[in-house]
């Protein structure tokens, strides 16, 4: 591709379990990149396995940013991640480096993509413990009513099935209230192109199915243990991540393991379907490959490179 006087940025989406990273790898043993995480899981240390972070050999072998940068007590939000990763895409661009977005966080990815304007809002201590008590004492429709009186287009963007982001979206409507320019589109400031890795979802499924008893091989749920010795919180954000709420719940109130590794099997096929919301296969955006087509993915990426 000819030289662009605009950063330039590849990535490359998909749902979970689909081979996203391994993809990224093959590409960047061919080319001159540097790897952006694109997950709102793996920017937490000490939490490898269950968020399928990339090796340690990988993490040597290419530059990797957005990974391991904050604990799991510390916040982290949309905001945050559109301003690091600004600023990895223009650091390696001058470079004369390649960016590879590589994740399957659809907020984050699409936010980037099309340059949300997202307001940085500092999380409200006070507020999240009254919304939490909200939530346990009269449920989840209570919250949707109190985001809806606040700002009602808010509602169009959040999942309302997700009790903290609905209460992270109420957070930043009570502190900026109802705004017409909330996570408006500004003008793209980078070229991109777009790598889809998918597959039919049945077999799908089954690919994550294997994965989380290949977790479980590898050490999660000594991963969960060493979490909570080390003092973190069940009731965290980054706790909340699938596999890590429901071994939590294994170690501490004793619930069944196989049934917890069934319910975090059951979370991962939902997690699935919520991506393909995020990652439509009609987006002329994107240009989808199969995971039996990695060659021919790999290809597409070098001359788009160039």
């Amino acid at each position: 591709m000819e030289n662009s006087s605009h950063p330039r940025l590849l990535a490359i989406v998909g749902p979970t379990a689909v081979g996203k990273t391994d993809l990224a790898m093959r590409i960047a043993a061919r080319s001159d990149v540097e790897i952006v995480g694109a997950d709102s899981r793996q920017v937490y240390r000490h939490m490898d396995v269950g968020t399928a972070k990339p090796s340690p050999d990988q993490l040597s072998a290419v530059p990797h940013h957005l990974v391991d940068i904050i604990d799991p007590d510390d916040d982290f939000s949309l905001g945050m991640f559109l301003d690091l990763s600004k600023e990895v895409i223009l650091n390696a661009n001058t470079t004369g480096k390649i960016p590879i977005l590589v994740g399957g966080t659809g907020q984050y990815v699409m936010a980037l993509l099309e340059n949300w304007n997202v307001p940085l809002v500092p999380p409200d201590p006070v507020l999240r413990r009254e919304l939490e008590y909200i939530l346990e004492s009269q449920g989840i429709d209570d919250l949707l009513s109190r985001l809806r009186s606040l700002d009602p287009g808010a509602l169009e963007r959040v999942d309302a099935a997700n009790p903290r982001r609905l209460i992270r979206a109420i957070e930043v409507a009570q502190s900026h209230g109802p705004d017409p320019n909330a996570l408006r589109r500004l003008d793209p400031w980078f070229e991109f192109s777009v790598i889809g890795l998918g597959m039919e979802r049945a077999a799908l499924y089954e690919r994550a199915d294997d994965r989380v008893d290949r977790m479980m091989d590898a050490g999660f749920l000594d991963e969960v243990r060493r979490l909570l010795a080390m003092g973190y919180s069940p009731d965290l954000p980054s706790m909340s991540g699938i596999g890590y709420h429901e071994l939590a719940d294994h170690l501490m109130n004793g619930a069944d393991i196989s049934d917890a590794v069934q319910r975090t099997k059951f979370r991962t096929h939902r997690y699935i379907r919520r991506q393909a919301n995020w990652f439509r296969r009609d987006d002329p955006r994107i240009r989808w490959f199969e995971p039996t087509q990695l060659d021919s993915a790999i290809e597409y990426a070098a001359k788009w490179i160039g």
